[in-house]
């Protein structure tokens, strides 16, 4: 068996001293069942998940102005089975990982050994190197796009900004209604304090008050008050 310890390395951007960590990592149970010497990478996911999930939900506290509860939401996501799964092929490194006889390299065993790495990572070379393959591997793919668009609260954005900001109460003000009952049309403003930020529409309220704060999110953005959301 060859095992390509510098193509991996090559890949993260990060060489191991223990090279034998590295080789865990990459280490399914049924692979070790079979090959006396092997240690499996079960040990490593353990502590992997937990080192993952902290530089994920620091990443997230420190660059995206949402609630508490939509940070929850967006990391649960992120740090999930296909998001990991697909990150590490993308990558290219689901090529190297060593498996039994008649072991497919499914999802899960894909998720597993993302964590493994960075749980490796983080014994042989500190947090900011286990940080920066999250970055590389993660945290810069099209994953954490779509962890947002699935959970992305516009309101809850404009909520901690004003709070923040200590911009006054939030609310919604009915502007007007239109079109006939069985298909309305509602349009909301956006108040913050006494000062009217913007307008939204949509088919019932609820709707148009989450188009109004859409609305008001990217023109603050625009206005660069809101940097990243």
């Amino acid at each position: 068996m060859v095992f390509d310890y510098k193509a991996i390395e090559d890949t993260i951007g990060y060489a191991f001293s223990d090279k034998n960590l590295l080789l865990q990592a990459f280490t399914h149970k049924s692979f070790s069942n079979e090959h006396k010497g092997f240690l499996c990478y079960e040990r490593l996911e353990f502590l992997g998940d937990s080192v993952l999930g902290f530089i994920v939900t620091e990443y997230l506290f420190k660059n995206y102005l949402i609630d508490e509860g939509a940070l929850t939401t967006v990391k649960s996501k992120l740090v999930s089975t296909v998001p990991l799964s697909t990150a590490l092929k993308a990558a290219g490194l689901d090529r190297y990982v060593l498996s039994g006889n008649g072991t497919d390299c499914n999802d899960k065993i894909k998720e597993d050994v993302f964590e493994a790495l960075i749980g490796a990572t983080y014994l042989d070379g500190g947090l900011k190197n286990a940080e920066m393959i999250v970055n590389n591997l993660l945290l810069s793919s099209s994953e954490l796009n779509k962890a947002f668009s699935e959970t992305r609260d516009y309101k809850s954005i404009i909520n901690v900004f004003a709070e923040r900001k200590r911009l006054g109460d939030v609310k919604y003000v009915e502007v007007s209604r239109s079109g006939p009952d069985h298909d309305p049309v509602f349009t909301m403003a956006l108040m913050i304090g006494n000062d009217k930020i913007s307008v939204g529409e949509g088919s019932t309220k609820q709707k148009a008050e989450q188009n109004a704060a859409k609305n008001a999110v990217y023109k603050l953005k625009s206005e660069g008050q809101i940097i990243e959301f």
